[in-house]
C-alpha cells in the first residue's frame, strides 16, 4: 500500500531559497539585492527583507548568518 503526502517546507529566517537550509546560495540571493528598497513591487525584494524594514541591509544580512547551516 503506497500513501502519498504532502510535501513539507520548513521555512527559516533566511532561506530565501527554500532549500531547508540557510548556505551560500541565500548569501548570494541577498547580496545581489543589496540596497533594494522594498516597497511592494518587487516581490523577490519583499521575500529577501527578513527584518522587514523596508530595504536589503545589515539587518537582512545579520539574520542569514544567525541562521546559517
Amino acid at each position: 500500500i503506497c500513501i502519498d503526502l504532502p510535501m513539507c517546507i520548513i521555512w527559516e529566517p533566511g532561506d530565501f531559497d527554500f532549500s531547508g537550509s540557510v548556505d551560500v546560495d541565500d548569501l548570494i540571493f541577498m547580496i545581489g539585492l543589496w540596497g533594494e528598497v522594498c516597497d511592494g513591487v518587487d516581490n523577490d525584494c519583499n521575500r529577501a527583507d527578513a527584518d522587514d524594514s523596508g530595504v536589503i541591509d545589515l539587518g537582512d544580512l545579520l539574520i542569514v548568518l544567525e541562521n546559517w547551516s
